[in-house]
């Protein structure tokens, strides 16, 4: 994996966690969800209008590979809002992205036959004993108890539900852009999304309600859709040359960000277990990056 495909990772994983915490501070409702797919395909139409319109696959090819992409993004944005709703951001965010490491080295290895180091799996093993490690307000046993609590409860399984759709379309992303440019591929998926989401607010949710959210939170509505583009665009990139494990264990140094951003500007608590779970995870992480280019 060159050192390049390892830039991109890490500065998708900053617009990662910008767009999460961006979605967490505007409420994480399914209404910011819906207007910031609506916003991304209607900034960057022009874009794919003038630049990627033309050499598509063949109609029926590109609905395809879209059309399921589509349907795997729909489906980890419902969970993720789902999980907000339920769950501070330095804890939903850890273990969506976080259980995504448990679900894809073995997607990776039956659809692609990869198949990581020992290096590389001792990263990945940092990085998840991190993200448990994050949910520790202290280390003994009542905190463990605690802790199992907490883990129990419906944030944790919409966060799980997240991270195991991303891996399964991670896969498939892999595949789809051997067939199409990152951009069109994600535009034409993303498209599609909006289209969903867009037929969801006019069916469910009052106008009323659309019109406040969109005037209340569209600055981040806008950010959000722009910082998911650019954040999924570049790992599309990385896909092309890198392990699909390694590419997305390097990009959990966004869960780094995501604690920080939570506790800087959401006022979420920064515990012991915490603190020692982000260096586990920037670690786990930079093992990875050794691994990755070695």
């Amino acid at each position: 994996m060159p050192l390049d495909a390892v830039a991109l990772v890490l500065l998708s994983a900053v617009f990662h966690a910008t767009w999460n915490f961006l979605l967490k501070r505007s409420g994480g409702t399914q209404e910011v969800v819906a207007l910031s797919k609506l916003a991304e395909v209607i900034v960057l139409a022009p874009v794919f209008l003038v630049g990627f319109a033309t050499g598509l696959p063949s109609p029926g090819e590109s609905a395809w590979w879209a059309g399921v992409a589509a349907l795997g993004v729909a489906l980890t944005y419902i969970a993720l809002a789902r999980a907000y709703r339920h769950g501070d951001l330095s804890f939903v965010y850890p273990i969506a992205r976080g259980s995504i490491l448990v679900f894809l080295p073995v997607a990776g290895w039956i659809a692609l036959g990869e198949h990581l180091s020992v290096l590389g799996a001792a990263g990945l093993a940092a990085i998840v004993a991190g993200i448990i490690t994050l949910n520790l307000d202290g280390f003994d046993r009542a905190a463990l108890r605690r802790v199992a609590t907490v883990l129990r409860g419906k944030a944790t399984v919409f966060a799980v539900l997240a991270g195991l759709t991303s891996a399964v379309f991670t896969i498939w992303d892999k595949r789809a852009i051997g067939r199409m440019a990152p951009f069109a591929y994600m535009y034409l998926y993303t498209l599609i999304v909006a289209i969903g989401f867009g037929l969801w607010l006019k069916a469910r949710v009052a106008p009323d309600v659309v019109r406040q959210t969109w005037r209340r939170h569209w600055p981040s509505i806008v950010l959000i859709g722009l910082l998911n583009t650019a954040s999924y665009l570049l790992i599309l990139f990385a896909l092309r040359t890198g392990v699909t494990s390694y590419v997305l264990g390097m990009r959990q140094v966004s869960i780094a960000g995501g604690v920080a951003l939570g506790w800087w500007f959401l006022q979420e608590q920064m515990t012991r277990g915490r603190m020692v779970g982000v260096g586990l995870i920037l670690t786990g992480c930079l093992t990875l990056s050794v691994a990755a280019v070695g």
